[in-house]
């Protein structure tokens, strides 16, 4: 039997656009996703848990915001993937898309209070910006401690549960790594979805606070580091050169974009109609 692909969606690390990549990438009807929207993520995923084993056979593909554990569920073999960020932008990343946007759950708390950055992190709003990728990875996402052996749960995690692992910055070789890791039959052609913006980036804000959230998040600056240098193995891995393969998925994304151009816009025009609306209500 062929194993069920997880896709573990870090927020804030570029999950948004690979979501609407893997869905090419399955047969229609194999694909179950978590969402946020529309109710209560933590009731969505009782729901699929609480799921007849005879559907979860069907699964081929299980995506969303999640932590480490769903696999438990299922009875036929699983793979995890997921893409990672550099801890300090990502936590940059959640402060700025939270303050941008009306319906963020975090958004009246940031403009009530006027939070800074480094004001919004030692809040301690949410786990996500303290240590959020090794507690999503070791499988508990309560604010809690992060500690040494919940960074080398999330390490043995990754060696023993994972077929790839990707990285933000280095996203169209993520992307062909995983076509490759995980028989992706299409090319992973793709539109950037759900970025922040008006977003200043990580090299506006002062350096005593990005080195203050890089102390905090240490553990996932180490669990960053480790995952890095196995890309980087599993890329120098790949049968053809990463160049090679680059130019290949420039060409198929140029002919994707073009050939769907007219239906992402719709989509980012409807995007944009719900942002402007959502401002209106929270005037």
């Amino acid at each position: 039997m062929n194993p069920t692909h997880i896709f573990l969606h870090i927020p804030k690390a570029g999950g948004s656009t690979v979501v609407d990549v893997i869905k090419r990438q399955y047969p229609k009807g194999s694909a179950y996703e978590l969402v946020t929207r529309g109710g209560n993520l933590a009731q969505n995923t009782q729901r699929f848990i609480d799921l007849p084993q005879t559907d979860k056979e069907k699964i081929r593909i299980l995506m969303g915001h999640m932590g480490f554990g769903l696999h438990q569920t299922f009875k036929q073999p699983t793979v995890y993937f997921t893409l990672m960020r550099q801890p300090v932008s990502r936590v940059v990343s959640t402060y700025e898309y939270a303050k941008e946007h009306p319906r963020h759950a975090l958004h009246m708390a940031i403009h009530n209070k006027n939070l800074s950055l480094r004001a919004f992190v030692e809040a301690r709003l949410t786990y996500q910006t303290e240590n959020g990728m090794t507690k999503n990875i070791a499988g508990t996402t309560e604010f809690e401690e992060a500690t040494p052996q919940l960074l080398a749960t999330a390490l043995n995690n990754l060696h023993t549960h994972f077929g790839a692992v990707g990285f933000t910055d280095q996203f169209d070789a993520s992307l062909l790594l995983f076509k490759h890791a995980l028989g992706w039959p299409n090319w992973p052609a793709y539109f950037h979805k759900n970025k922040t913006v008006h977003k200043k980036g990580v090299h506006s804000y002062n350096k005593a606070d990005l080195k203050a959230i890089e102390d905090i998040n240490r553990f996932d600056m180490e669990l960053y580091a480790t995952a890095r240098a196995a890309f980087d193995q599993a890329i120098a891995n790949l049968p053809d050169t990463i160049e090679q393969q680059l130019s290949a998925l420039n060409t198929a994304n140029q002919q994707f974009r073009k050939s769907h151009y007219w239906q992402f816009q719709l989509e980012e025009w409807t995007r944009s109609a719900y942002k402007g609306f959502s401002k209106l209500l929270n005037r």
